[in-house]
C-alpha cells in the first residue's frame, strides 16, 4: 500500500479527496520521514482527515496511536470532536482497527503510549 494509493483511496469521503490538492499529503508525510513500519503518535486528529491516510499506512508494521481530546475537556466543543472521531473508527474496523485512542488533556491526561515520556516544550 503506498500514500498515493491511500490518498485517493475509496475509504475517504470525495470532499477529503479534494482536500489533497491543498494539503499536500504525500509531500508533507514523505517529508515528516514516515515509513511503514513508524510509530505516529497524530496530536489531535480532529475528526480524522491525515489519520485515513497515516493509520492504514502503518497498520501493519508500525503503530498509531490518536492523542484526541478528552471527554473530560472543558470546552463543549472537544468532548464532541472526539466522539466524530471514535465514530469514524468503530465504523470500520477493517480500516481504523489497530488505532489506539487516548485522552490529551493536560496536565492531568498526558499518558499516550507505553514508556513514552511527555516533554512539553
Amino acid at each position: 500500500m503506498t500514500l498515493q494509493s491511500l490518498v485517493t483511496g475509496e475509504h475517504r469521503s470525495a470532499n477529503n479527496i479534494a482536500r489533497n490538492a491543498w494539503r499536500h499529503p504525500v509531500q508533507t508525510l514523505e517529508f515528516f520521514g514516515l515509513e511503514a513500519d513508524t510509530t505516529v503518535i497524530e496530536i489531535l486528529p480532529s475528526t480524522g482527515w491525515y489519520t485515513e491516510i497515516i493509520a492504514l499506512y502503518v497498520r501493519d508494521q508500525g503503530k498509531y496511536y490518536a492523542a484526541h481530546f478528552s471527554p473530560n475537556a472543558a470546552q463543549d466543543f472537544m468532548p464532541k470532536i472526539r466522539g466524530l472521531f471514535e465514530e469514524k473508527i468503530s465504523s470500520d474496523p477493517e480500516h481504523y482497527g489497530r488505532i489506539t485512542v487516548r485522552s490529551l488533556n493536560p496536565p492531568h491526561e498526558v499518558i499516550i503510549a507505553p514508556r513514552l515520556v511527555p516533554i512539553w516544550l
